[in-house]
């Protein structure tokens, strides 16, 4: 038994005629560019932190942080500080200037006496020398001569000039006559004082 269908046939699906297309060119219009827009505005008031809107819709932005401004104390407090350090380096610059180039006082340090020959023989003189080394300041220097026969000069004086480390003296003692001396011969220094200091020798004339 052949069972019937009643209605109008139904139209055939053209496939070829229906295509699906899921570019964006199809689905533009003004709806979606309205929509397209929004999105965009919505975004850029996201990123744009400066702007500053209401209404409903928009996003809450976060409070602005305001810097505080500075106080005039703080100012005058650090300007203090930079005073007060840069005093103390004066000082200590200075400090050290006046130590480099202050006029140091006279003073001789060492002292030394020698004769060319430790022995003498008949006729011969001694040369007796006395060498001084100073600070360099510059100054006078006040010695006197003594000998162990019993005799002794007179003060006498010698100049040293500024940047001089070094002044010598001399003292010439002569001999005559058969016999045999021990001689010596200190140098007192007076001014700047120091120890005195001497040399000995001989002279010995037997023939």
């Amino acid at each position: 038994m052949t069972r019937g269908v009643f209605g109008p046939a139904p139209e055939p699906f053209e496939e070829a005629t229906s295509p699906t297309y899921l570019d964006e060119e199809w689905f533009s219009g003004p709806a979606v560019e309205e929509r397209t827009l929004q999105q965009r505005e919505t975004t850029k008031r996201q990123i744009d932190p400066t702007r500053v809107q209401f209404g409903p819709g928009l996003p809450d932005l976060p409070p602005r942080r305001h810097r505080r401004p500075r106080e005039r104390g703080w100012f005058v407090e650090q300007l203090l500080r930079f005073k007060v350090a840069l005093a103390f380096l004066v000082a200590v610059v200075g400090f050290l200037a006046w130590q480099h180039l202050r006029p140091h006082r006279f003073a001789v340090d060492i002292v030394s006496v020698s004769t060319r020959s430790e022995r003498l023989h008949c006729g011969q003189s001694a040369l007796v020398t006395g060498t001084l080394h100073s600070n360099g300041a510059g100054g006078t220097v006040r010695y006197r001569w003594q000998r162990n026969d019993g005799t002794q000069s007179s003060v006498l004086r010698e100049r040293v000039p500024r940047g001089a480390k070094t002044a010598v003296v001399r003292m010439s003692w002569s001999f005559s006559g058969r016999g045999v001396v021990q001689a010596r011969a200190t140098l007192h220094l007076l001014a700047p004082r120091s120890k005195p200091v001497a040399v000995t020798f001989s002279y010995n004339c037997v023939e």
